[in-house]
């Protein structure tokens, strides 16, 4: 029987309590070819991944490997049938050496199986290295790797399995340039040995230099796809973003003159030469890919990352930043990406969340004054709609938006009035977000000024005065709210120039 594909997923649908995730998708990939997964945000393809490999069971749909329909209960199962996934966060053992990585939990064995025949691993390793050309000592720790590097132990891991079908999502996020080109010369040999990758990446020159062929998810259904030959940069954005997305018209301007913060030249490991300023009163929105070094970039303004070179200036005049004690002493605050890791503390109520960088407020002496701590904090679960049973609720236990809101209360206790917000909607129920606009508009309206950064080409649209765009950890352009457009905004963080 001749078989026109290596895999068919026919009519895939998973749904989540309260949201449709996948609806009716189809998807093909041949033998020996470099298909691109692409879609904005939240459009389905991380899900229809973890179908394919096993991590979600979806309620319909037909899944056919080289012509035979199979079912997959778990990860294990799509390993055995030769489904490899390389997963943007790397899942390697960084205490153990490159070849235990690439054999780990399925190790040759002896002595009916009592026994690791541990030569015959770095022998199976070796074999396995030579044979795909990946340049890696199989002795050496995954944790002494560049993180090239270590991408290539998780695909010499993935092909240990013999894998047929090799998912890539975002390979290139954090590889230079030379590291690409190594990583896309390994994917053509791939390609002639007979191997199928699935591509995901947000970075469209790659998707149209390396891929065969590319589908279009957007809000969990499939909306078309084509042969590379035929797709351009205009062609696939048009696809990603269809026409229902207008602009939010946002609810007050209050830009003022005067400049609040400018940054001059600043570079380090991650970002070269950014140039940027923030007036008071204004919204300034960051918008880039995966990758693109936003976070980077507000690390370093706040202290968390070194800087190499550069000056920051905060109303008009320089300042070191070398600490996140500095920046807050400059007041500057920032909302991290992840809050559970570097905005809260999660084994504390919500009272001490609040007020715990600002505790000398409070004191008095030695003492701090409960009474006062507990009666302005209830001024904030006030102001920004918290729901909390009360201030000594313990944190953890809130949801996502409003474990968002107290950090934000945390920074608005400390008076800052530059406040970076990195992702500040990510994880939280529409409401939520509502709220969190509109508190925006409040705090610009009072005078602060704001860094915005959204994976939400949408969320930038509508709450920015202006917007800086940023791909490989550079500025590429600079719109204000008159003459930006989504079209335009894709085009430069996608790597395209402004003129």
């Amino acid at each position: 029987m001749v078989r026109d594909h290596m895999l068919k997923m026919t009519g895939v649908t998973k749904r989540f309590p309260g949201v449709t995730a996948l609806s009716n998708v189809n998807f093909q990939l041949g033998k020996g070819e470099v298909h691109a997964l692409v879609g904005a945000n939240g459009a389905g393809k991380s899900t229809l991944i973890k179908v394919l490999a096993g991590a979600h069971r979806p309620e319909e749909g037909i899944i056919e490997l080289n012509g035979e329909e199979v079912r997959f209960e778990s990860p294990s199962d799509a390993k055995k049938r030769g489904i490899g996934v390389i997963y943007q966060e790397f899942t390697l053992l960084p205490d153990l050496d490159v070849a235990k990585n690439i054999f780990y939990a399925s190790e040759p064995t002896y002595g009916a199986g009592l026994f690791v025949h541990w030569k015959k691993v770095y022998e199976d390793a070796r074999k396995l290295i030579d044979k795909f050309g990946l340049d890696l000592d199989v002795t050496a720790k995954v944790s002494s790797l560049s993180t090239a590097a270590q991408q290539m132990v998780e695909i010499a891991k993935a092909l240990s399995l013999n894998a047929e079908v090799l998912v890539m999502d975002e390979p290139t996020a954090t590889l230079t340039v030379h590291e690409v080109e190594r990583l896309f010369e390994i994917i053509n040999d791939l390609k002639s040995r007979g191997v199928s990758i699935i591509y995901i990446s947000h970075r469209l020159e790659e998707i149209l230099e390396i891929c065969d062929k590319l589908t279009v998810l957007r809000s969990g259904t499939m909306v078309g796809g084509m042969d590379i030959k035929d797709a351009t940069k205009d062609n696939i954005i048009s696809m990603m973003i269809g026409n229902d997305m207008q602009k939010s018209e946002k609810p007050g301007y209050y830009a003022q003159n005067e400049t609040a913060l400018e940054i001059k030249g600043l570079s380090n490991a991650n970002v070269t030469d950014i140039h940027l300023n923030v007036r008071k009163g204004e919204v300034i929105g960051l918008a880039g890919l995966v990758g693109a070094g936003r976070t980077e970039l507000v690390r370093a303004l706040f202290g968390a990352d070194p800087i190499r070179e550069g000056q920051i200036i905060v109303n008009g005049k320089p300042v070191t930043v070398s600490s996140p004690r500095q920046a807050i002493q400059h007041r500057i605050g920032l909302l991290p990406e992840s809050r559970k890791e570097q905005g809260l503390l999660m084994n504390l109520n919500v009272r001490r969340n609040t007020t715990f960088a600002t505790l000398r407020k409070f004191s008095r002496g030695p003492f701090i004054s409960q009474k006062r701590e507990k009666d302005v904090v209830r001024d904030y679960i006030s102001r920004l709609k918290i729901k909390t049973p009360d201030t000594e609720f313990m944190v953890a236990n809130l949801s996502g938006g409003n474990q968002q809101k107290i950090v934000l209360a945390k920074w608005l206790c400390n008076e800052c009035s530059i406040l970076i917000l990195d992702e500040p909607t990510r994880g939280v129920d529409v409401p939520a977000k509502e709220e969190i606009f509109q508190e925006i508009n409040n705090l610009v309206k009072s005078g602060k000024s704001i860094i915005f950064i959204s994976s939400e080409l949408d969320e930038i649209l509508r709450i920015s005065d202006r917007i800086y765009t940023m791909y490989k950890g550079r500025i590429t352009g600079e719109l204000d709210r008159e003459n930006v457009t989504i079209n335009k905004l894709m085009h430069l963080i996608t790597g395209g120039d402004q003129h």
